[in-house]
């Protein structure tokens, strides 16, 4: 058995996606190549108004219409999310038109009610806000004639009793053979059927025999296969621009929650989301974040844009919005004995986020060293590893003596002889020097005006082993050996 799901007014369901308040009132969808009305919903046709009929005289018919254009970004968004669903219920899934997916169900244990298998699907695509119809048959497209003509769920069994009575137009599109069938007096496909079929192609030519294949009803079609999307992404924009954050953060709720549904039927994680503003100005906002521990809980994702947003000040008000999830496979990692992590690494990553929220997003980060020779030389980084042995640190061999640096150096007076330290004053070492080794010059970026330059060494004195330095002309306590500083 094939199911076959479809999305009856498929571009009003896209356009008044997230507006679910706008079904209760007139609206409708206009073609912007004939200005024409193309859709419109319940509270529209009973006002009178109907496909193809001018957009002056809808509203003139009802002033308080509501007229959209046709959407093909969320048209996009609206068929991935229908393929996402169709392929939690099976991997062999085709996206026959955009608002049509048919599922192959022939593995499916005989044993299994159709009916209560396409409740079950139509119900996960209630959950996700889809308006469907489910169609279980035989064959995928006598399966997209059940979706078409039914409210809920149709089953078909005997696909010579479903057709018969069904009007030709469920058949093709084409008025000129429409019209000729109806000359001869046939208006249903029991009645299209009795015909000879090679007097009828002959008559009418290739598109009367693609006909007769499908009103037979017993053509098995080889399914056209889709591979699972792997684009989490969604958008809206809005009518007006927005002037609060109130707007963004309703909507964000909505994006995340499907995302998150969506996330966890493909058994994948975050990794990262893209959040993208388009100002009115025509230019676009975007901010990356990247997510501690890669998950698809959807409080989680929103608590970290909602800190976000909270203290965002654009220079334009936004006039758009969307959501993009970069996802992983879940990784599962066993540590070693000794092995450490947080405990909660996304509450730590939103700890942080706030904190960046409150100075600066570029004040907050993890130290990462430079690429350079100059002492306690480092860069804040967004993000590093989260354990000590994702860092490797602990397989890293160390040679000499643990240096405890003083933070920050200690200012020093030192008493040289030949160049040489011999008597130190300050308020961590002070006195004689009874052995020194050095110097140990270091120098860097001699081409630019950050060049640098400094003198190390290594003392001793009755209580200790230190190590100072000499920069421009000034001592400096860096650390000492071997001791609590």
């Amino acid at each position: 058995m094939y199911a076959a799901v479809h999305l009856p007014t498929f571009h009003l369901q896209a356009a008044l996606r997230w507006r679910e308040e706008l079904w209760a009132v007139p609206a409708a969808v206009v073609d912007t190549q004939d200005g024409c009305i193309c859709e419109r919903n319940l509270p529209a046709a009973a006002r009178d108004i109907s496909a193809g009929m001018p957009v002056a005289l809808a509203l003139a018919r009802c002033a308080e219409l509501k007229v959209f254009s046709i959407f093909p970004a969320k048209e996009a968004a609206l068929s991935v999310l229908l393929q996402d669903i169709a392929l939690s219920h099976s991997p062999f899934v085709e996206a026959t038109q955009p608002d049509i997916v048919v599922l192959d169900w022939r593995g499916v244990l005989h044993q299994i009610d159709w009916h209560t298998q396409g409740d079950h699907l139509l119900k996960d695509l209630q959950a996700a806000g889809l308006k469907a119809t489910v169609g279980v048959a035989p064959t995928p497209d006598v399966a997209i004639l059940a979706a078409r003509e039914t409210d809920a769920v149709s089953v078909v069994r005997d696909r010579g009793e479903y057709l018969g009575p069904l009007p030709l137009s469920h058949l093709t599109s084409d008025a000129r053979m429409l019209a000729v069938l109806e000359d001869w007096g046939i208006h249903t496909i029991g009645q299209f059927l009795r015909l000879p079929k090679a007097d009828v192609i002959a008559r009418l030519g290739a598109g009367a025999e693609e006909m007769w294949r499908v009103a037979n009803g017993r053509t098995q079609r080889p399914l056209k296969l889709v591979a699972p999307p792997e684009v989490y992404r969604e958008a809206f924009d809005f009518e007006h621009v927005v002037e609060t954050t109130a707007p963004l953060l309703f909507l964000l709720r909505r994006f995340v929650d499907q995302l998150s549904a969506r996330l966890q039927v493909r058994y994948v994680v975050a990794s990262q989301m893209i959040l993208r503003l388009p100002l009115d100005d025509g230019e676009t906002y975007e901010r990356v974040f990247s997510i501690p521990e890669p998950t698809s809980e959807a409080d989680v994702m929103f608590r970290t844009l909602e800190t976000h947003l909270d203290q965002l000040t654009l220079p334009q008000q936004p006039v758009g919005l969307s959501l993009e999830i970069e996802a992983v496979e879940p990784t599962r990692q066993q540590f070693g004995l000794f092995g450490t992590r947080l405990r909660d690494p996304n509450r730590f990553g939103h700890t942080l986020a706030r904190i960046g929220a409150l100075v600066g997003v570029r004040e907050v980060g993890f130290p990462v060293p430079q690429d350079t020779h100059k002492p306690d030389s480092y860069q804040l980084a967004p993000r590093v590893a989260w354990n000590a042995e994702e860092t490797g640190e602990s397989n890293r061999e160390w040679l000499g003596l643990p240096l405890q640096r003083c933070r920050p150096a200690i200012a020093a007076t030192v008493e040289t002889k030949n160049s040489c330290p011999v008597r130190i004053a300050s308020s961590l070492a002070d006195g004689r020097i009874t052995e020194a080794l050095g110097p140990y010059r270091l120098s860097g970026h001699w081409w630019d005006p950050a060049a640098w330059q400094q003198e190390e060494w290594d003392i001793a004195l009755g209580d200790g082993l230190y190590r100072i330095v000499r920069r421009d002309g000034q001592w400096w306590v860096e650390g000492c050996y071997e001791r609590v500083c």
